[in-house]
C-alpha cells in the first residue's frame, strides 16, 4: 500500500487561499492538522525560515509516511488525529503556534485505493477506516447496530430521506448474508428506495449512505467538536486558524461553534463569508466542488 501512494496526486483545494489569508512569516510555527499527502504543508514550508517550524499530523500513518517522503525529514510528523493538537504541541514542547490548517476532506488516495472502502462505485471492502490500525470496520457496523440505530446513523450523517427502510433491508439481508463489499450495499440502497431510472439520484443517495457510515466509523464529527475547542486555545494571540470543510454537516458546526467563540470575543472571521471554490478550479478538481474555507484569528 505504502510504494503505491507514489501514483496518487494530491491537489491541494484553495492553497492560493489558504498561504494569502494564513499570512504566514518565516518565524511561524504551523500546525498542518490533517497533512494528509503534504499537498499544503510543500507549499507552507516554503514561506517558513526552517522545516522543524512545521508540525505535521495526520490519524492516517499512510499517508503520513507519504508525507514526510514528499517534505522530508525537517518538519515533526506526528501520527495523532487532529482533535488531539493540544497534547501534541505539549509533547513537543509549545505551548501555542502561529497558525492551525485543518483540511477535513477525505484525500483522493483513500478514496481511489480500493481495498479501503471508501467509494462505492467499484466493488470494494467495506473498511472506511481512516486509521486502518483500527479494529472496526463499515462492514462491522452493518452487521452489529440494531436497525433503529442504522436508521439514526442514516438521518443524521447522511440525512437520507429513506433511511428507515434502508435500515430494515439490512436488517433483513444480513440474517441471510454479511456485508463484506460495496456492491453489495449499493443493491441494498437500490432496493430500498425508487429511483426512477434518475441516475443522479442514486448516485446521490450512495454518496449520501457511504458518507453517514464513514461519519460514525470514524467519529469525525466528534473528533470535529473537540478541535474547535481546543484549537483557539492552541493560538497565540494574533494566531489564525484555517478550516476546509467537505460538507454541510462539518461547515455547520465549524459555523456555528466559532460565532459562539467570535462572540465570546476571543477569535475574530478574517473572511467574512466563506470562501468556496470557484467553475475553474470545481472543473479541474471535482472532489472539491463542496469545499468551504473559513479562516479566524485569536483577538483574547
Amino acid at each position: 500500500m505504502g510504494d503505491r501512494l507514489v501514483s496518487f496526486t494530491h491537489v491541494p483545494v484553495f492553497e492560493a487561499e489558504v498561504l494569502e489569508l494564513l499570512a504566514l512569516e518565516s518565524q511561524h510555527v504551523v500546525v498542518d492538522a490533517t497533512v494528509g499527502l503534504g499537498g499544503h504543508s510543500s507549499a507552507i514550508l516554503e514561506k517558513l525560515a526552517k522545516p522543524s517550524q512545521l508540525i505535521a499530523l495526520d490519524r492516517d500513518p499512510l499517508a503520513l509516511a507519504h508525507s514526510q517522503a514528499r517534505l522530508g525529514q525537517g518538519p515533526r510528523f506526528v501520527h495523532a488525529n487532529y482533535s488531539d493538537i493540544q497534547g501534541v504541541l505539549s509533547q513537543l514542547g509549545f505551548a501555542q503556534c502561529d497558525r492551525i490548517l485543518a483540511d477535513l476532506g477525505v484525500s483522493s488516495y483513500q478514496i481511489d485505493s480500493l481495498d479501503r472502502g471508501f467509494r462505492f462505485n467499484e466493488s470494494a471492502p467495506l473498511d472506511m477506516r481512516m486509521n486502518p490500525n483500527e479494529k472496526t470496520t463499515a462492514a462491522d457496523l452493518l452487521a452489529t447496530y440494531s436497525e433503529t440505530r442504522l436508521a439514526e446513523l442514516f438521518k443524521t450523517y447522511g440525512e437520507i430521506g429513506f433511511a428507515d427502510k434502508l435500515a430494515k433491508t439490512i436488517v433483513f439481508i444480513r440474517k441471510k448474508t454479511a456485508f463484506e463489499t460495496s456492491d453489495q450495499l449499493v443493491q441494498a440502497i437500490r432496493s430500498s428506495a425508487y429511483f426512477n431510472n434518475n441516475r443522479a439520484a442514486f448516485m446521490k443517495a450512495c454518496a449520501q449512505v457511504f458518507q453517514a457510515l464513514r461519519i460514525e466509523l470514524n467519529q469525525e464529527l466528534d473528533h470535529l467538536v473537540r478541535f474547535l475547542d481546543k484549537a483557539p486555545v492552541c493560538l497565540n494571540v494574533g494566531g489564525r486558524l484555517a478550516i476546509i470543510t467537505f460538507h454541510s454537516l462539518e461547515d455547520r458546526l465549524v459555523k456555528h461553534t466559532l460565532k459562539k467563540t467570535c462572540d465570546e470575543g476571543h477569535l475574530k472571521r478574517v473572511n467574512k463569508k466563506a470562501i468556496q471554490t470557484s467553475y475553474h478550479e470545481g472543473k479541474k478538481n471535482p472532489r472539491a466542488k463542496s469545499a468551504k474555507l473559513r479562516v479566524y484569528e485569536r483577538i483574547s
